[in-house]
């Protein structure tokens, strides 16, 4: 696949992001049903032995021959059985893997046809058709692809000249390079064409994502993201016995802010704010924004203590960096646990209470779920 674009819903632009994005999904929509074309490939790298053994009529080209046969028949069988079960995770390794099984075939199909006593040079540019056919119908990259069939149609073709010589008409050969040229011209066109749609498609899709899950100011997760990413969360870390862990953060004196500086510096500082925060959390966990001036982070697998560790780190984070280029900001935290039978509401309710006792103490620090931890100041 030829691949540039895509933004997360939670990250900037990156064509790096983009990239991995899309190969990843590519992968995981394409990997089983590659794994079916390289069972029938593999199935018919034996069959094509009957052909072979009958054409070859010398021992040592035979056993040559049969040996190359069954070890490409065998790597492209593993293949297949590694594509079925969907262990392949990297679509780097994916692609190089399809271009080297792609190789030995390109390899084993030009050896049999030098072998062959009295090979028909049409009928094997037939072959050699199928094979560049079979080489842009496996997802890979494209330029990959275009590399592959050109390399093959040439090595073909030389390979032909070389063995037939004057035996060999010049229109029947440069009919063949014809026809394989188009071949390798049509593939090409088509499959660049269908993967810029997929990708297209694809860009589309996050784009509309990204719309439904999360906030248009700050980039942070909305509330419907919030709810399917706490459904998730905290189904996993019950099951597992993991902690999760609940901030609900709120700026002090927000208003004041948006009175002498005005409503576009505010929305600034709510943009900077989430940036600074992101900075300071692990790719797991969660930034969401509740409404106003309020957020909430979600801590998948750490427990209060280790929470509040990292919300004294952006406190501190937050004093040594002003935002939106001079304005000095502080926050109020309330930060709760997940327990059994209490779901996000509940959650919720309980750090925004901790939230406002913060406040009512002076702002500017966490206060715990007192049934687990000890009230902090900062």
């Amino acid at each position: 696949m030829n691949l540039t674009l895509f933004k997360p819903a939670d990250e900037p632009n990156s064509g790096g992001s983009l990239r991995q994005a899309y190969e990843s999904h590519y992968l995981l929509k394409s990997q089983r049903f590659v794994g079916f074309i390289a069972l029938a490939a593999g199935i018919l790298q034996i069959l094509l032995l009957i052909p072979d053994l009958t054409h070859i009529n010398r021992a040592p080209g035979r056993i040559f021959v049969l040996g190359m046969r069954i070890v490409t028949s065998i790597s492209v069988l593993v293949f297949s059985a590694v594509c079925l079960k969907q262990a392949i995770r990297s679509f780097r390794l994916f692609s190089w893997m399809v271009s080297l099984l792609e190789t030995a075939a390109i390899g084993t199909f030009l050896v049999v046809f030098h072998l062959y006593d009295l090979p028909h040079y049409l009928i094997q540019a037939m072959g050699m058709i199928f094979l560049i056919m079979v080489i842009f119908f496996v997802p890979n990259q494209w330029i990959k692809m275009v590399s592959l069939a050109v390399i093959g149609l040439l090595a073909f073709a030389l390979s032909a000249w070389l063995k037939m010589g004057s035996s060999l008409p010049a229109n029947e050969f440069w009919a063949g390079v014809f026809y394989m040229s188009a071949a390798v011209g049509l593939c090409a066109t088509v499959s660049y064409t269908l993967d810029l749609r997929s990708l297209n498609e694809f860009v589309i899709q996050q784009e509309l994502i990204q719309l439904n899950t999360t906030d248009p100011l700050t980039l942070a997760h909305n509330r419907t993201k919030l709810i399917a990413e706490f459904d998730h969360w905290s189904a996993y870390c019950t099951r597992y016995h993991q902690p999760l862990s609940l901030a609900l953060l709120d700026i002090d004196l927000f208003k004041t802010i948006n009175d002498d500086f005005g409503h576009q510096k505010a929305d600034q500082v709510l943009v900077n704010l989430v940036s600074q925060i992101r900075n300071q959390l692990r790719k797991t966990d969660i930034i969401a924004r509740w409404g106003g001036d309020e957020f909430i982070i979600m801590f998948p697998g750490i427990g209060l203590e280790k929470a509040e560790e990292v919300l004294h780190r952006i406190r501190h984070h937050l004093h040594d960096n002003p935002l939106a280029g001079s304005i000095p900001v502080t926050c109020s935290f309330g930060l709760t646990a997940l327990r059994p039978d209490v779901d996000l509401d509940a959650l919720i309710r309980e750090a925004d209470a901790l939230m406002y006792q913060a406040k009512r103490s002076g702002g500017d620090r966490i206060c715990p779920n007192p049934d687990k931890a000890e009230s902090q100041t900062g």
